[in-house]
């Protein structure tokens, strides 16, 4: 495993008004969904545990919506979002796939656990 120096979680959604109202009338119909916004997120605003748990990680942890990445971002995760990624020092890799975020069931303690591995690398 290696030693990461930044962890960015990934949404399936555009960060932009349009995007953001695109997501939401998805959601409604049932077309569109995003297990990373249901871990981090209780409707529209972000969950305390999940704020609380980004302020403890002990490693640059941020969340970007898909027109909010860089390029190097956009190619490790293109048709794999929503993710996790983890800048290492071959570049960005997937460290949480879309199931094993679907996996934590909305929960931060079960995302917190699966990414355990990748902080506890870190000496978190």
């Amino acid at each position: 495993m290696s030693h990461y120096t930044e962890i960015v979680g990934v949404y399936h959604a555009d960060g932009t008004l349009l995007g953001e109202l695109r997501y939401v009338w998805g959601k409604l119909r049932g077309t569109t969904h995003c297990s990373l916004c249901d871990i981090t997120h209780a409707g529209i605003r972000q969950k305390e545990a999940f704020r609380s748990f980004m302020d403890s990680s002990g490693v640059p942890l941020k969340m970007l919506h898909l027109n909010e990445r860089d390029e190097a971002q956009r190619a490790a995760s293109d048709g794999n979002t929503p993710c996790v990624l983890g800048l290492g020092p071959s570049g960005w890799e997937i460290l949480l796939t879309t199931e094993q975020l679907r996996a934590c069931q909305k929960s931060v303690e079960a995302f917190r656990v699966a990414l355990k591995p990748f902080l506890t690398k870190q000496g978190v």
